[in-house]
């Protein structure tokens, strides 16, 4: 049986799948890890990211600038940043 506080269970997900990689190792992971991308990083922009901002920008058919502003504006998410970018264009028209 388990303790009651479950710390047998984080334990268990500390250790690291290739049996050469140290503990240390894998918990020194930085958050913003490329090799992992699922649902959450689909639904948010990094502007801090060149890559990902001209991506942004191709697909909204805007500027980096546009794209940057929008995330100021309202956030990092993409539905969010899109709404306002459809909002921008019917006051200020269509991109030239």
């Amino acid at each position: 049986m388990y303790p009651r506080n479950g710390n047998a269970l984080r334990l268990s997900h500390h250790v690291p799948a290739d049996p050469n990689q140290t503990v240390q190792q894998k918990d020194n992971r930085m958050s913003d890890d490329k090799t992992k991308r699922g649902w959450q990083d689909r639904k948010r922009i990094n502007v801090h990211e060149d890559y990902e901002l001209s991506y942004w920008a191709d697909r909204f058919n805007t500027s980096g600038r546009k794209v940057r502003n929008a995330v100021a504006a309202v956030g990092p998410m993409v539905e969010d940043v899109r709404r306002y970018l459809r909002k921008q264009r019917q006051v200020d028209g269509p991109r030239a």
